[in-house]
């Protein structure tokens, strides 16, 4: 998370995690999701964030899988 601006009310979000498994044989890569968005900061309790996430899925039998996926989340702080 990286902020945008001095009182850090926009700020860039990005992550990427990658899932491996030893399912039927030996450990091997099976799918990578991307995330990039951007966060509001609507008051100190309440957050909207919207972004995208690109997510790979390595399949071993047929046709890889590639998703587009739009997000937008609304979070509540309520400590």
């Amino acid at each position: 998370i990286v902020a945008l601006d001095e009182e850090r009310v926009w700020r860039l979000v990005l992550w990427n995690e990658a899932f491996h498994t030893d399912r039927g044989g030996p450990w091997r890569f099976e799918q990578n999701r991307a995330y990039a968005g951007v966060s509001y900061r609507v008051s100190p309790r309440l957050t909207i964030e919207a972004g995208y996430m690109n997510q790979f899925i390595d399949r071993r039998q047929g046709a890889d899988r590639l998703n587009h996926n739009l997000f937008v989340t609304l979070s509540r702080n309520w400590l």
